[in-house]
Parts: C-alpha cells; structure tokens; sequence
C-alpha cells in the first residue's frame, strides 16, 4: 500500500490544472495605488533602467520586493515608490 502525502496530493491536481506547482512561491508584499498621472514601469531598480511599460494614476500594483527606493512589482518590472500610496 502506497501513502501520498497531502502536498502530493495538491501538486497533482494543481499540474493537472496546468499551475506551475514547481516554481517558488513569493508572497507579496502589499498592493498600493498609483499616485503618479504617468509613472514609468522599468526593467530595473534605477533611473537608468530601461523603461518597459506605464502606468496611471488609481492603478494598483502589487509589491514583491522593496530596493532602497523601488518596488519590483513584476519579473524586471520597477517602479520608483514615491509615487505609491
């Protein structure tokens, strides 16, 4: 008789629903609103960074990571926090 664990049990399902079970999960850290009437989305944690995308005012973000003054909200996707609330 074989026993399979409950975490087994979750993975099988959640790969038979085609969810990467595999990968780390991250939690974020917050979801914040947009204050900026456009703010630059970058492809990293600096002014210098590519810009990659935009946003609007009111838009929520969710924050995974904090670098000094920039919040990845996304793979290479940073925005400058004081334009988030």
């Amino acid at each position: 008789m074989t026993h399979t664990s409950t975490l087994d049990c979750l993975q099988q399902i959640g790969r038979e629903l085609g969810v990467d079970v595999d990968a780390p999960f991250i939690h974020p850290q917050d979801i914040r609103r947009v204050t900026a009437y456009s703010l630059n989305i970058r492809s990293g944690p600096g002014s210098s960074a590519p810009v990659v995308g935009s946003l609007k005012v009111g838009d929520l973000v969710t924050v995974y990571e904090t670098l000094g003054d920039w919040c990845r909200i996304g793979d290479n996707r940073w925005v400058h926090g004081d334009w988030l609330t």
